[in-house]
């Protein structure tokens, strides 16, 4: 897939690929403010919010009208990112380009505004807060990265958002919302030079100037350090795990993480993975899946599941005894097949996708190339066992390993400091 990638005048960042599927054109426009350039919890998206709450010439209710009367159209806030996505009719463009750009430039964050949009955040944090699932992997990854912006989230708590000022949404815009820090992404039947005039007339060019403005690193960097394990206890009946591999978070060798996810599928077959081993052969989780994700680009690979405080220690160790095991004998040739056919499987069903080709584009960012999607299918085709087995070891063999635990259990009840380090061979 052919892309253009260029540095506009301004500073800001466009980068384009032709969409041959459809009419719609497909953008995202991201700034790099999200949760981690927090001065108060919260505040990355409670600005989000205030995007919609009026400008000098629209009121609240005239401006989120405009802006979603684009049939499919959102905004949200990530750990990273501020992000204005649509999918729009591609005669609709450059009207939702100088849309976006009027909430930029043009709202007026008024204190009594501030004030009206405290209490809608709050509920979308009480609710958040009945979501197990989702408060568990936030504390997992603030006890893995020890990122501030993990410990409240990226809503933040009451507390904080009900502190959030007029002044401090405006100080926030003016830092970040400058062309400098802008990135534009756009799938589009139109050409590349029409796309970039439309970029340029409707957007970057009315953004805010800041020549001294410095770009965050592309990297959180972290260290995963001696705790091992962090337990919050909740008053729940039930507990969510995750156990945490680290590996060179920086590895652009895309040859390795090809065959890491052969490897990957082979941990996650339902009849021969380590899902297998906890769930039928053991029982350990009632019903819940059991399965080993990977982040490739922070470099980790999390095995989780929810489960019962009384199985907590029994699966850690568990896991470990899947892990020796398969050092020890390795996968088998039919698992190996079996993971093959997976791969030909999704690529035979998956449909042409605009957002696909959307989210390629940001392969651009990370690698400063666009990943080739034919040699990637021709390295899995080619991935020999003994290659498998290799990449394995090279993960699991002498592991960096942290562990976290969200639910009705102490730490005393799963093992100490010396007991985890020998179940996963640390020195």
């Amino acid at each position: 897939m052919k892309y253009k990638q260029i540095e506009l005048s301004n500073g800001a960042i466009l980068r384009y690929t032709k969409n041959n599927i459809n009419t719609i054109t497909s953008t995202e426009i991201m700034f790099d403010c999200g949760a981690r350039c927090d001065t108060i919890p919260g505040l990355a998206h409670f600005t989000e919010h205030m995007f919609f709450s009026g400008t000098d010439t629209m009121t609240k209710e005239e401006i989120s009208k405009k802006y979603f009367d684009f049939i499919n159209v959102n905004a949200y806030t990530s750990p990273n990112y501020i992000v204005f996505a649509g999918d729009v009719f591609t005669k609709e463009f450059g009207e939702y380009l100088s849309t976006v750009k009027d909430m930029i430039t043009k709202s007026t964050f008024k204190q009594s505004a501030v004030d009206k949009e405290i209490p809608v955040v709050q509920q979308e944090i009480a609710r958040n807060n009945d979501n197990f699932r989702r408060k568990a992997n936030e504390f997992n990854n603030y006890s893995l990265t020890h990122m501030k912006y993990f410990k409240d989230e990226v809503l933040g708590s009451k507390e904080s958002v009900g502190s959030i000022k007029s002044k401090d949404v405006k100080d926030f815009v003016k830092k970040y919302f400058v062309a400098q820090n802008a990135e534009i992404y756009v799938v589009s039947p139109l050409p590349f030079a029409k796309v970039k005039k439309l970029v340029e007339k409707n957007l970057v060019m009315h953004l805010p100037s800041n020549k001294k403005f410095a770009k965050l690193p592309l990297y959180s960097d972290y260290v995963v350090d001696n705790t091992f394990y962090e337990v919050k206890q909740q008053d729940i009946d039930k507990c969510y795990l995750n156990i945490n591999f680290v590996f060179d978070k920086t590895d652009t060798d895309f040859e390795f993480k090809r065959k890491f996810t052969l490897v990957r599928k082979m941990m996650n077959d339902f009849s021969e993975g380590v899902g297998k081993r906890v769930r039928l052969d053991k029982s350990l989780t009632y019903g819940a899946s059991f399965f080993c994700g990977y982040n490739d680009k922070e470099g980790v690979v999390t095995f989780y599941t929810e489960c019962d405080k009384k199985n907590v220690k029994e699966l850690v160790l568990t896991v470990a005894e899947y892990l020796n095991d398969t050092i020890k004998t390795g996968f088998t040739k039919q698992q190996l097949d079996k993971a093959k056919r997976e791969f030909d499987y999704t690529e035979a069903s998956k449909l042409p996708s605009v957002r696909a080709k959307l989210k390629d584009l940001y392969d651009i960012k990370y690698y400063n190339k666009m990943l080739d999607q034919k040699w990637l299918k021709k390295v899995t085709k080619q991935t020999t066992l003994e290659e498998c087995n290799e990449t394995f070891k090279q993960i699991f063999n002498n592991p960096i390993v942290s562990m976290s635990v969200y639910g009705n259990i102490k730490k005393s009840e799963i093992m100490n400091k010396t007991e985890f380090k020998k179940v996963f061979k640390q020195s």
